[in-house]
């Protein structure tokens, strides 16, 4: 059952990674086309900037991935090493230098779902259990699904 899930749950990682990678970048110019169907804010960036900040989407993606993964094998120390590589003073953390170009709103959501992995691998290191690891991760989910359903990224010409 164990192996199953784990699966499932790779599958499901996978094919939404392929989505978003397989999405052609907005550029700014695209924005009147883009805005009549997708109403959510655009963080208009440099090319560079957007690779930062997808970058630092995707480290997370693997997070949640591991993590998954680690829970599936009964395996909470793997847990723990997966969470803490999107806490907050994770070394692949956005450039505080970033900060000025990008929303306050998205900026605290981003900070709200570091913590959130901060909190997972404190629970997994104090072997809160499978339960209260995965009601965390669902919250913190939530705040990448909240944020997504908010913003777009789009590359400034």
């Amino acid at each position: 059952m164990a192996r199953q899930f784990h699966t499932a749950a790779s599958c499901f990682v996978a094919i939404c990674v392929l989505q978003a990678c397989s999405e052609p970048p907005h550029t700014v110019d695209d924005h009147a086309s883009v805005g009549a169907t997708d109403a959510r804010e655009a963080i208009i960036l440099s090319r560079a900037e957007r690779d930062l900040v997808l970058a630092e989407m995707r480290m997370m993606l693997e997070s949640t991935e591991g993590i998954v993964a680690g829970l599936a094998a009964n395996d909470m120390q793997r847990v723990e090493q997966a969470a803490a590589r999107a806490a907050p003073s994770a070394p692949e953390t956005v450039d505080q230098e970033l900060h000025a170009s990008l929303p306050e709103a998205f900026l605290h959501s981003g900070a709200a779902a570091h913590g959130g992995f901060e909190d997972i691998a404190r629970l997994a290191r104090q072997a809160a259990g499978t339960e209260a690891v995965m009601t965390r991760l669902g919250e913190t989910l939530h705040q990448c699904t909240s944020c997504h359903a908010a913003y777009r990224v789009e590359v400034a010409r």
